[in-house]
């Protein structure tokens, strides 16, 4: 049995924490690896990947490992962790039941993003939360918006995001994107300030393919996960599917999901009540 442990190197007590958790399982006959993110991405076989850290930890092991389809285990030493199942001071009392694999999974929807110059594809990338083309600048950007092999429709504005039911709780939702329950099926499509009002959120069967297409790259950037920005100087499209694999998300507790989004969304409200 071997397990990685995916930590952030900028954050000490998530190093720490690994060491700990590394330690405790050598000592149980279980090798383990760490992953702090300032190497390349290991490709050895694992059985287990637990992620020490938030929500930024969690959307680079999704991008990193994803395909690998070993079942992760988020454990929340950030600020939000929303994706985390469980917090760091329960790991003791649940790493003996991972171990013994007495653990749920469940599934996410990851995104492909392949980026072409002509009929020539030039780079693919995965992401877990969103996808989305931007203005690298202040002015407004334009490109065709085709969806399968329906028409194109010309856009006009800030941008556009494809996310995931996951990313629906971040940027999506910031920029207008409804609320979807994380375990679902769906693409939702999200303009960003467009310069037209018909343009809406849309929710879109997870099969379907969303393309940009007349891409003035010195204008635009492409960013995944809010984590990745990418430039060219190339005229590229982009094209946005759901991936071919899912993320197994280890589930060790039930964690309701409007219990997860109002814990984020109460702090701010109470910012505004007054006795």
């Amino acid at each position: 049995m071997k397990y990685l442990l995916i930590t952030n190197h900028r954050r000490e007590h998530t190093t720490a924490m690994a060491e700990q958790v590394a330690a405790w399982l050598k000592a149980r006959s279980i090798e383990c690896d760490i992953d702090d993110g300032r190497e390349e991405a290991s490709t050895e076989r694992y059985d287990v990947m637990i992620v020490l850290g938030g929500d930024g930890t969690m959307l680079r092991a999704a991008r990193r490992y994803g395909q690998s389809q070993t079942p992760i285990l988020g454990v929340n030493l950030g600020t939000v962790g929303s994706m985390s199942n469980i917090e760091a001071s329960e790991l003791p009392d649940y790493l003996p039941r991972v171990i013994a694999g007495q653990y749920g999974l469940e599934n996410r929807l990851m995104l492909t993003v392949q980026v072409f110059n002509g009929e020539k594809l030039q780079a693919e990338y995965q992401c877990l939360n969103e996808a989305a083309v931007k203005a690298a600048g202040a002015r407004m950007i334009r490109f065709e918006v085709q969806i399968d092999d329906g028409p194109a429709y010309l856009y006009r504005g800030d941008g556009l995001m494809v996310s995931t039911p996951t990313g629906s709780s971040g940027y999506s939702l910031s920029a207008g994107g409804p609320l979807l329950d994380p375990g679902m099926m769906a693409l939702v499509m999200v303009p960003l300030a467009p310069n037209m009002l018909s343009w809406k959120p849309l929710v879109l069967n997870p099969d379907r393919r969303v393309r940009l297409r007349s891409l003035k790259w010195g204008q635009t950037m492409l960013c995944l996960d809010g984590q990745v920005c990418l430039f060219s100087d190339q005229e590229n499209w982009v094209e946005i599917t759901r991936a071919r694999h899912l993320l197994p998300l280890i589930k060790l507790k039930e964690k309701p999901f409007l219990q997860s989004i109002n814990s984020r969304l109460l702090p701010f409200e109470g910012l505004s009540q007054r006795p």
